[in-house]
């Protein structure tokens, strides 16, 4: 099954006008569109249909629903009337990454040209040929989206290209389902599910304090706007973030500017991050501000439906490890730690009346997770008797525990010696040493860093707890570690994710938002009594060999950044 629809948004204006179903036997197009193509050359109403008897049929039907990014035409169907929460709804895009993780695309496109179906392209040419699009910009990006009207788009043209899509869809799923790789089997069926559990926690969306969020960006951008007067006051040139702009600005102050291996002068943020001087620091204040207003509270302000509700978008397949990606906005890359300031991002995001957030995460996960598959018991020792990690490791080795922190960081993510000297601010050769002395006292996790190499390596490809194959190139074999770690959290908040959605289907309360480690329910007020049930739930998740995973539980009245913690 497949949508076309008047544009990208289910939560906003945007409305499906066709949908195309194919089977083994037959491609069918169910038009709803009463708009004439561009051309005006066909009466429509010729062959407009009404949704009813579908959704009436749809009821009836037990099968297995194939649908390409199916959270996508779930929105657009329900929105049309077409509920299909309680079928058998099998996303083609998610089950493409976990049959392989490694390819290059997961487009439909792609994904039928490799089964030898091709997608049409008819329907672009046309719509390109005739400028039947708009541009829409980004906030906080400089890439704009394309917005193609497929509505206008003649009715003998979409509908094939429609049945072409359907059938491709139809022809891939048949494919994955005949997948004999038996130890992918539990995987599948869990991402299967989680289709569904993702697409009910985009449809309930996160609640925007609208106020807020509009004061915090009249005031992102007065102070960057106050940051750019100082540039020019102290330069006496007009601030643009433009990289000739901000060379001539240091040139004139007679200060040196980081430069690329090239000799070219650079002033992103990681090159403007050692630099300490006042015009560096204005110009990394004024990004800071810009991103504030445009990454975030514009964009909040903008993308959120009529009732102030926020529906992000969380992409299944949208990493090579498992982990779910997140767009539209993008709620995972909101920085806990450094969230400070006068109008802190996570504010903007408040309970719905009679609910509290509660927000329930787990406690170094990936480094608990590393240390369970090691065995390295000295570690876990400490561990288990009130240590976190990084104090663990930092005891064992005798360094502060922010530099045993970086270690960790950078051998679980794969950084050699040379990464983890510009991490440590120190030269190559101590690193090296340091290095070398991690791996003396912590010999297990040593071994298994090499166990994980070497294997892949040798063939080719890993498998996490779960079952979930990661493919590598050899020359990229050193990244296996991290995959196995990465993906084998992922796969225990999905799996988490699942039984908690599950364990909440008779109550009020629901799960919100997904950070990676982190989940957000909405918990209901007389629901209070279930946060230790959801807690139990998540840290038994994972049947672990020597060290537990554990959750921390924070809840809030007000908002997703003042909160308390809870035993």
């Amino acid at each position: 099954m497949d949508t076309e629809t008047t544009g990208l948004n289910p939560y906003g204006d945007d409305n499906l006008f066709s949908i195309s179903i194919s089977t083994c036997h037959m491609d069918y197009y169910f038009n709803f569109n009463t708009i004439s193509d561009y051309r005006n050359a066909m009466p429509l109403r010729e062959y407009v249909l009404d949704i009813g008897p579908l959704v009436d049929m749809m009821v009836e039907f037990k099968g297995t629903i194939f649908m390409h990014n199916a959270k996508f035409d779930m929105a657009f169907l329900e929105k049309a009337g077409l509920m299909l929460d309680k079928h058998n709804v099998h996303c083609t895009y998610a089950i493409a990454r976990v049959i392989n993780n490694d390819k290059m695309s997961y487009s439909l496109d792609a994904l039928g040209r490799e089964i030898g179906f091709p997608k049409d392209d008819t329907v672009k040419k046309c719509i390109s040929k005739n400028k039947l699009y708009r541009w829409e910009a980004i906030e906080g990006k400089a890439k704009r989206n394309k917005i193609m009207y497929y509505d206008l788009v003649p009715f003998e043209m979409i509908s094939k290209y429609a049945c072409i899509d359907s059938n491709i869809t139809y022809k891939l799923g048949m494919k994955q389902l005949s997948n004999t790789d038996v130890s992918l089997k539990r995987l599948m069926s869990n991402e299967k599910d989680l289709t569904k559990v993702l697409y009910c926690v985009e449809k309930t969306g996160v609640k925007v304090d609208n106020s807020y969020t509009k004061k915090a960006l009249r005031y992102s951008l007065a102070q960057a706007e106050g940051k750019a007067m100082e540039f020019e006051e102290l330069t006496g040139i007009p601030f643009q973030d433009a990289r000739s702009v901000l060379e001539q600005a240091f040139i004139k102050l007679g200060l040196e500017y980081p430069i690329t291996e090239k000799g070219n002068a650079s002033f992103n943020s990681e090159a403007l991050a050692v630099v300490h001087n006042p015009i560096a620091d204005i110009i990394k204040e004024y990004r800071a501000y810009y991103k504030k207003a445009g990454t975030y509270f514009k964009n909040f302000l903008m993308l959120s439906d009529n009732q102030d509700v926020l529906h992000c978008n969380y992409k299944q397949a949208g990493t090579a490890t498992g982990r779910l990606s997140c767009a539209n906005p993008n709620l995972q890359n909101l920085n806990k730690t450094n969230d400070t300031g006068d109008h802190p991002v996570r504010r903007c995001f408040i309970p719905r009346d009679g609910f509290i957030l509660a927000m329930l995460d787990y406690d170094q996960m990936e480094y608990r997770l590393m240390l369970d598959y090691a065995g390295q018991e000295d570690v876990i020792n400490e561990v288990l008797g009130g240590l976190d990690v990084h104090a663990a490791t930092a005891k064992l080795m005798g360094v502060p525990r922010e530099t045993a922190k970086t270690i960790n960081f950078m051998l679980l993510y794969g950084g050699g010696s040379k990464k983890l000297a510009t991490s440590l601010k120190i030269g190559v050769r101590k690193a090296s040493k340091l290095r070398k002395e991690y791996f003396d006292k912590l010999p297990k996790i040593h071994k298994f860093i090499k166990q994980v190499t070497l294997t892949a390596e040798n063939r080719g490809y890993i498998r996490n707890w779960l079952g979930r194959k990661s493919h590598f190139k050899r020359d990229f074999c050193y990244k296996a570690p991290n995959y196995l770690i990465q993906g084998g959290c992922a796969d225990i908040v999905k799996q988490a994710m699942l039984t908690c959605h599950e364990f909440l289907k008779d109550y009020k309360s629901r799960i919100i938002l997904q950070v990676h480690d982190e989940l957000v329910f909405e918990i209901h007020k007389t629901e209070q009594h279930l946060l230790p049930c959801l807690k139990a739930i998540m840290e038994k998740t994972y049947a672990h060999t020597h060290l537990p995973l554990t959750v921390g539980i924070e809840i809030s009245e007000l908002n997703w950044k003042d909160k308390k913690e809870i035993n």
